[in-house]
């Protein structure tokens, strides 16, 4: 996030990055601190993310947890499996704030079109949505591919991580820190977004 200063002393808070020599910046233009539903798609918007043609399905299995979300899986078609990060029903009118910004912060840095093309990042695939039922809220759930072996420590835990030796081990540290190195270059830093490719 950066402030930029408009006409007439007004400040707005909008997303901005710089790729080879061009500036972009958000579709949403906001001197609240308090986030929307409108302020997440017009991000969305200007960094270009599919909405995709499908809602998040509760039946679907869970590969992973995390503080704000839970992490599920879907067989699209024999070669594709897609993983949903859907995030717990909020309980209080803060907590749905606090959720829109988490999920607006994720994706203005899984967005980024260098991350985007990051070979050791997970790559965002677009959003699809939960419809709460009754109709009343409409939630993104951000969609990702899902990696053969799932995250890092499954995959050294129980997958083909467990069996690779010093080498392989060490060329896998090195991916990260490229991976890493990405993220700290642009400001952005999230554990959750590494994976392995192996």
């Amino acid at each position: 996030m950066s402030t930029v200063s408009s006409g007439g002393g007004n400040t707005s808070a909008l997303i901005t990055y710089t790729t080879f020599g061009t500036t972009h910046q958000s579709a949403c233009s906001t001197s609240r601190k308090e986030y929307d539903f409108l302020d997440f798609l017009g991000v969305a918007q200007s960094l270009k993310l599919d909405f995709l043609p499908f809602t998040w399905q509760p039946a679907l299995d869970t590969v992973g947890e995390g503080g704000t979300a839970e992490i599920h899986q879907a067989l699209i078609s024999v070669q594709l499996t897609f993983a949903f990060k859907h995030l717990r029903r909020p309980r209080s009118v803060i907590e749905e704030i606090r959720n829109l910004q988490a999920l607006i912060a994720e994706i203005s840095v899984l967005g980024h079109p260098v991350i985007q093309r990051h070979p050791n990042i997970a790559s965002l695939a677009g959003i699809c949505w939960d419809v709460v039922p009754g109709g009343e809220k409409v939630w993104p759930v951000p969609v990702f591919e899902k990696t053969k072996c799932g995250d890092m420590a499954k995959f050294m835990t129980e997958g083909p991580g467990k069996e690779l030796d010093f080498r392989d081990r060490l060329d896998l540290l090195y991916d990260v820190g490229l991976a890493v190195r990405t993220l700290h270059a642009y400001g952005m830093l999230s554990e959750q977004s590494l994976y392995s490719h192996y």
